[in-house]
């Protein structure tokens, strides 16, 4: 068929598909160009990615000889670069720690997840290095080729450091303090805003003879004798209400059905603005209400006797 023969809608279609094969022809230097730009622009995104991160990245060849890091990496160790005859497979830190034959793994081409945190410090490794003590947390992985075989390993790492310290601080307090709370001779307590008990010291065992696993859950209200019982109510409110301390004497039960004296001292517990609860001790008076009593019984004799 000839030009002649061609309808007009058949020209216009082999004009577009040639339009087409000439747009997606391209010279051997364009596509070069074409690839080295998509190349660069890849190059750029991965620089990002590794420099912009927040967590300590670390790039390392397969027989674990230090790449390039970081700068959050140069910024955990304190340091500007590794030095060249450092290896994952021979840290004298991973060693000790006994953490070596899990970073073999990363050479099988296996990716690590330690469980816990380690303290390190390069200056293990090398007195030239910085003494910094950090305490870090992290992952390791293989990078594989196309062969399957592993090309580079990446360790990423967490600084945990000052999260650490001021956890073992707390520890150190709480420590502390439950040891203070042991060789106290009151009880120390603390109850919700309802009054039920969810803290007790272990001496109360040695004053009243329940074991605080029996105390603890119940209401404290339940410990205090029933003629005690609305007065102590009427203060525990109070406190509640007002955040302010109201001193109160009332009789503690023991386990045996007796009671004995006790002067309560409660401070609120606040969560911001909220009070949430009492903390408070509990002083064995036992032996000032028994001087008293005497005192007034004393008393008393001496009145009688001068009346009559």
């Amino acid at each position: 068929m000839n030009d002649k023969n061609k309808t007009r809608t058949q020209l216009i279609s082999e004009l577009v598909e040639l339009r087409q094969r000439v747009d997606e022809r391209e010279e051997p230097n364009d596509v070069r160009r074409r690839v080295k730009k998509e190349l660069n622009e890849k190059q750029t995104t991965l620089e990002k990615i590794i420099n912009l991160n927040p967590y300590s990245m670390s790039i390392y060849d397969s027989k674990g000889h230090y790449i390039l890091g970081n700068q959050a990496f140069m910024d955990l160790f304190g340091i500007e670069s590794m030095p060249q005859e450092y290896s994952l497979f021979n840290d004298p830190v991973l060693k000790r720690m006994g953490l070596h034959k899990m970073m073999l793994e990363l050479k099988k081409g296996k990716a690590i997840y330690p469980d816990n945190y380690i303290w390190y410090n390069l200056r293990e490794f090398s007195q030239d290095l910085p003494d910094k003590d950090v305490c870090i947390r992290g992952v390791g992985f293989p990078i594989i080729n196309k062969d399957g075989n592993v090309e580079s390993i990446v360790i990423m790492l967490e600084d945990i450091t000052e999260w650490k310290r001021a956890e073992d601080a707390l520890k150190e307090s709480e420590e502390k303090y439950r040891k203070v709370i042991e060789n106290i001779y009151d009880i120390v307590y603390s109850s919700y805003a309802d009054g039920k008990i969810y803290f007790i010291s272990p001496n109360v065992l040695t004053l009243t003879g329940y074991k605080p696993e029996e105390i603890i859950g119940h209401n404290i209200i339940e410990f205090v004798h029933p003629d005690d019982r609305e007065h102590v109510i009427s203060d525990y409110k109070k406190t509640i209400q007002t955040g302010e301390e109201y001193p109160t004497l009332l009789r503690l039960s023991k386990k045996d059905g007796s009671y004995f004296y006790v002067e309560d001292f409660g401070k609120v517990v606040r969560e911001g603005n909220k009070i949430v609860g009492v903390t408070g001790v509990l002083r064995d008076i036992t032996e000032r209400k028994q001087a008293e009593n005497t005192l007034k019984e004393s008393v008393y004799v001496v009145r009688t006797f001068w009346t009559h």
